[in-house]
């Protein structure tokens, strides 16, 4: 069984704040720069690359959980070495 996410989540950056001696209120810092030796990951200022799958992403948001990554901006996918990217749908005018 898959833990839930916030779970994962919250372990995860439970593990980068210890190495990268952070503190522990530091989920701003996080969010916009971190860097991840196993995921071979780096979320700097937004902009995110992924050496694995070499696929680049510019979102807003972004988290990693045990391997996988959701970005909630651009909706970029990256799990196990693939990656897809679905363009945000169009917002609604009304009229």
């Amino acid at each position: 069984m898959i833990a839930p996410a916030p779970i994962l989540f919250n372990t995860f950056h439970s593990a980068i704040s210890l190495s990268l001696q952070l503190r522990p209120k530091t989920s701003a810092a996080f969010a916009q720069t971190c860097r991840s030796v196993a995921g071979r990951s780096y979320f700097v200022a937004g902009r995110s690359r992924f050496v694995a799958g070499r696929s680049r992403s510019v979102a807003g948001r972004s988290r990693s959980v045990a391997g996988r990554s959701h970005f909630v901006a651009g909706r970029s996918h990256f799990v196990a070495g693939r990656s897809r990217f679905v363009a945000p749908k169009p917002l609604r005018h009304r009229i």
